[in-house]
């Protein structure tokens, strides 16, 4: 493993911050390139890793990465590492760290779903990826299983400052006579944030989880602990769960 003895540090992380944001990544990188490079630091060191993508051009990245690591000491040495990366690496020559605005993984799986909406549960290219002891686990399963009230609301409250700055910003360009823009602030977990989702308010954060009530696999399902109480819906998921499996393994 890594020793984060051999480096210095460019900056430090407030006192137990474990996410960091990249700027200005290669175009090149990809989920699995980055990952690859974090290998030296150990197996199970970090759980939350994204490269938010281009919304127009969407084979493209927006040259960001945010990452949550375990542990403060853990994101520390991260950042030693990485920035000593960026050093030796030439096409990291550009690529700078920062402490993300939103910390934990609660916080920063909150801010994606809230700006992707209910379809921010979908696998894909374009999902963050999350791990449990160093193996990645389901998005569903980990937005319905780790996203709190409170982390939604930190989430939104960091959504409504940033479309308050954009706003702003665009209201100065026109005023200079110039066009209104169109990037973001590059708070977590993108740059590119929509305007207000309709489909949220803040009433909704106490009943989010009625849109991610379990998620299945070949082998099981995983529920949430208020359907143990809603004895129709379980025994539901326990026939579709026959109907497409033939067996039945719940993990409750």
């Amino acid at each position: 493993m890594w020793s984060p003895e051999t480096s210095m540090t460019p900056f430090s992380l407030e006192e137990g911050a474990t996410t960091i944001m990249l700027r200005s990544l290669p175009a090149s990188t990809t989920l699995r390139s980055l990952l690859q490079i974090l290998q030296p630091l150990g197996r199970g060191v970090y759980d939350f890793a994204y490269l938010p993508r281009c919304t127009r051009q969407r084979h493209r990245i927006v040259e960001l990465a945010f990452l949550n690591f375990v542990d403060p000491n853990v994101a520390q040495a991260a950042v030693r590492f990485l920035h000593n990366f960026s050093l030796s690496e030439a096409s990291w020559a550009r690529t700078r760290l920062n402490q993300a605005r939103l910390q934990g993984l609660p916080n920063n799986l909150a801010y994606y779903y809230l700006r992707f909406g209910p379809d921010a549960a979908q696998e894909g290219p374009d999902a963050p990826a999350v791990f449990a002891a160093g193996v990645r686990v389901p998005l569903r399963w980990a937005l319905a299983q780790l996203v709190s009230a409170q982390a939604l609301e930190a989430a939104q409250r960091l959504l409504d400052s940033e479309r308050t700055g954009r706003v702003e910003a665009n209201i100065e360009m026109l005023e200079m006579g110039g066009q209104e823009g169109q990037g973001g602030q590059g708070g977590p977990p993108g740059p590119e944030a929509p305007s207000t989702q309709s489909w949220w308010s803040s009433a909704a954060a106490a009943r989010w989880r009625w849109t991610l009530p379990s998620i299945t696999t070949p082998d099981m399902y995983f529920v949430e602990h208020w359907v143990v109480e809603d004895t129709e819906h379980l025994l539901r998921l326990v026939h579709e769960h026959e109907r497409r499996h033939g067996l039945v393994i719940f993990l409750l």
